[in-house]
């Protein structure tokens, strides 16, 4: 797999290898070019642009060295970037809800009730209101007719008065029959 920085680099390479062909090829015409009939200070002057052409040389070499390790160097860490983001999408790959989605369950299944216990409750509920609704009317019907029951109350009061009075009195009936009966008189 070529990455970017590798393209780059084999482009940069591929230009400065075409450039010192092209400055020797260059070089090497005018060394044969050369007549006799040049004069010293034009034989002078070619030899320092021989020189200075080996100097541009050994500094694009250095150029190219120096990129070609910095791009190294960033291919480097884009590889550890890669490595990072593979290790970070495994990871998510590897996230499972299914403990979170177990607890939530328990969770409300605990503090919830289910629909079966739901719908006894209602129905509980419905009982109990009818209760209530029942027990209104009695209540109603009570205040309604609160001052008859309070003369019913009044009455059977008397009537117990006067079964208790009875009662007591058929004891003394009964006792004096008896002592009556016994003494004869």
């Amino acid at each position: 797999m070529t990455t970017v920085e590798d393209d780059i680099a084999r482009t940069i390479d591929t230009k400065l290898q075409q450039l010192r062909a092209d400055l020797g090829t260059e070089l090497r015409s005018l060394k044969d070019q050369t007549p006799a009939s040049f004069s010293s200070a034009e034989r002078q002057q070619l030899q320092a642009l021989v020189q200075d052409s080996q100097v541009w040389n050994r500094t694009l070499n250095n150029k190219a060295t120096e990129w070609q390790q910095t791009f190294t160097s960033l291919s480097n860490q884009v590889e550890i970037i890669q490595a990072s983001y593979v290790s970070l999408e495994d990871r998510y790959e590897n996230i499972s809800t299914d403990a979170i989605h177990q607890r939530m369950v328990h969770w409300f299944t605990e503090n919830y009730p289910t629909a079966h216990n739901m719908v006894g409750l209602a129905q509980s509920v419905q009982q109990e209101l009818s209760s209530f609704r029942n027990l209104a009317k009695n209540l109603h019907w009570l205040l309604q007719d609160k001052d008859q029951l309070m003369e019913l109350s009044r009455v059977a009061q008397e009537l117990t008065d006067m079964v208790r009075t009875l009662a007591a009195d058929k004891s003394q009936v009964k006792q004096s029959v008896q002592f009556q009966l016994a003494t004869g008189y």
